[in-house]
């Protein structure tokens, strides 16, 4: 016998059902695998981080020796310049001390001892004859002739008696004192040359009768001396031009020169320094003393005397 079954319930058993079959179909959630994680992960931080990535590979870092650990030494780049093993030994760290690296400050400025001058030589007659008898410093320049001519010009200027020879031509001009005529004396004068050259010539002029005639000593340029009489009308060589040490050559030089005249010997100086001694009896008489310039080399030689004095011999 068949029992019947309500319909509601059949309905409802059906619906139950369905809900059933249908839940087995629904999709299940699923776990990520790791490797899908870490990929993600990594996706994320770099967009988030905004990195470029270059196309340079990483610099290769280099493994710190055993001395450079735990030191605070800079590390050096390549570009920075090492002392080498033969650097200057002033650059090294070594103990020795350097002449100028005493704890002496040194002066700022360096002021030289004065030098003693030089002694003058016991032949000197200026040395031992003490106050001359006459002595002219051209102050007034009242003792000689002064005067201008083709060839020579001699005038007082600027407290000495300027010599001017015009011409290279060997001609002599001469003035003399005025009244001054010693016999037996020491005459000496200091001469500074100017521009010169050569056997240019100046001197002193001693004995002479007169204006015409009378003995010349020389000095030249080229540090010379000589003797000649010069009788007139022609020239008589007496000592021949000889080298000597003591006289000072050149151009813009100062150097003293002096005769000494008893009887007839005859004895020249320089600067103290006795250069020749010799006999000459041509003007055995008192004359007059001067002084003359001869240009040889050099036209517009020059020559300034600016002394002149004579001690009186016995």
């Amino acid at each position: 016998m068949i029992k019947h079954i309500p319909t509601r319930s059949i309905m409802f058993s059906s619906i139950i059902l369905i809900l059933i079959l249908a839940g087995c179909n629904l999709p299940q959630a699923t776990q990520p695998s790791p490797k899908s994680q870490i990929s993600t992960q990594a996706s994320s931080l770099l967009t988030a981080s905004a990195i470029s990535i270059s196309r340079t590979p990483p610099a290769v870092l280099q493994t710190p020796q055993p001395s450079q650990v735990g030191t605070s030494t800079p590390v050096l780049s390549p570009t920075t310049p090492v002392a080498s093993a033969t650097q200057n030994p002033t650059a090294t760290n070594t103990n020795t001390t350097q002449p100028t690296a005493t704890g002496t400050k040194p002066p700022t400025t360096f002021t030289p001892s004065k030098q003693p001058s030089p002694t003058p030589p016991a032949e000197d007659p200026k040395q031992t004859l003490g106050n001359p008898t006459w002595k002219e410093t051209f102050t007034s320049g009242k003792s000689f002739y002064q005067f201008k001519d083709d060839n020579t010009e001699v005038k007082v200027e600027n407290d000495a008696l300027v010599l001017t020879s015009f011409k290279a031509s060997g001609w002599h001009g001469w003035s003399l004192t005025h009244t001054i005529k010693p016999l037996n004396f020491y005459v000496e004068g200091t001469f500074k040359t100017k521009t010169c050259s050569g056997n240019d010539a100046y001197g002193l002029v001693f004995r002479a009768p007169s204006d015409q005639e009378g003995y010349f000593a020389s000095l030249t340029c080229d540090g010379r001396f000589k003797v000649h009489q010069w009788d007139g009308s022609k020239t008589i060589e007496i000592i021949p031009l000889t080298f000597s040490a003591a006289i000072k050559p050149g151009s813009n030089q100062v150097n003293r020169f002096g005769v000494k005249a008893a009887g007839s010997t005859l004895t020249l100086f320089a600067n103290g320094y006795k250069l020749k001694e010799f006999n000459d009896s041509r003007y055995p008489n008192e004359g007059y003393i001067g002084a003359f310039i001869a240009a040889v080399k050099t036209s517009g030689f020059i020559v300034e005397l600016d002394e002149i004095a004579y001690w009186k011999l016995p």
